[in-house]
């Protein structure tokens, strides 16, 4: 399980509630990815705050922007 900064409990907590494809992403995240991985949800990255930073020592960084219109027009599958 992905290491998640800050924790999913301090996300949920935040004075700005994130959207639920935001939510949908890091849960999938966190679950997906082993724990060499590290995920920054709304990071302050040189005047940007991108929704996730996935990181992996010694392989790379991948920046997310999730985006969507309306959050009735989500629908969520498992695969």
């Amino acid at each position: 399980m992905a290491i998640c900064f800050p924790t999913f409990d301090e996300i949920q907590n935040l004075k700005v509630k994130p959207e639920i494809g935001e939510l949908y992403l890091l849960n999938f995240l966190k679950n997906s990815l082993d724990d060499s991985f590290e995920i920054f949800f709304n990071p302050f990255l040189n005047g940007d705050r991108p929704d996730a930073i996935i990181m992996k020592e010694n392989q790379g960084v991948l920046i997310i922007e999730v985006k969507q219109e309306k959050s009735q027009a989500l629908t969520l599958k498992n695969y």
